[in-house]
């Protein structure tokens, strides 16, 4: 170690204070740190992962007031949902900074609010604005594609996992839901098809639990197949 040891020291005493900071008010912390490094803490300490909902929402509210870019805000709802505060997280989107914005992500991000608030039609709308602003995100396909679900556009579901496997091959919930829709369809060897694919997809990535469910879903086919091609099957999955 190239440090002299009294530099070691204080190093080890600069962490040690930081790691105390929420023993004390926020406020008062922050009063303690010069004005022009107060927004750079703040990020600083919300890149801490053992900070509470109350301690994250009392970080982001000062950094907020420091400087209103709309990143923290979308950074701050993204948590607001990760805590299941979808309303609260709206809040923070609904908000003059984002209208008309080029960002995706923050279109993206609205509509996965909207849907877990049931608004499903406005999730779609706000999922086609994020698509129609990047094209080559499968996350955006996945999303709208089970929105659509929840509407029951089975036409747009489709459509949206086909887009999703177009960009990625290796997406097995695309292929397990098309498998789904094909079995709901009556298309049946489709459906043997897509979850076949799915199954290996899911067996490559040694997601076990996912290939028995696979397994275990091939079972309804058996009325509309032969039971000597659905074991075949199966038994591919399991080897």
């Amino acid at each position: 170690n190239t440090l002299p040891d009294a530099n070691i020291n204080a190093l080890s005493g600069f962490t040690k204070k930081e790691d105390l900071t929420w023993k004390e008010n926020i406020d008062t912390w922050l009063s303690s740190i010069p004005e022009i490094d107060r927004e750079f803490k703040l990020n600083d300490l919300l890149k801490r992962p053992d900070l509470t909902e109350v301690q994250r929402e009392s970080a982001f509210n000062r950094l907020i007031l420091i400087n209103d870019k709309p990143y923290y805000r979308l950074q701050w709802a993204e948590y607001r949902m990760q805590y299941k505060n979808h309303l609260g997280a709206l809040e923070l989107l609904d908000n003059e900074v984002f209208n008309n914005s080029k960002n995706p992500k923050v279109w993206y991000v609205r509509g996965r609010v909207l849907a877990s608030l049931g608004r499903f039609d406005e999730a779609d709308k706000n999922l086609i604005s994020a698509i129609s602003r990047n094209k080559g995100n499968v996350d955006y396909y996945n999303a709208l594609a089970y929105v659509n679900s929840r509407i029951g556009n089975n036409n747009k579901t489709r459509a949206a996992y086909e887009k999703v496997i177009q960009l990625d091959s290796n997406q097995p919930f695309a292929w397990y839901n098309i498998a789904v829709l094909d079995f709901n369809a009556e298309d049946y060897q489709k459906s043997l098809d897509a979850f076949l694919k799915a199954g290996e997809i899911y067996k490559q990535q040694k997601r076990q639990d996912q290939v028995n469910r696979v397994i275990g879903d091939l079972q309804d086919l058996i009325p509309f197949i032969k039971k000597d091609t659905i074991l075949e099957v199966q038994n591919i999955l399991r080897n």
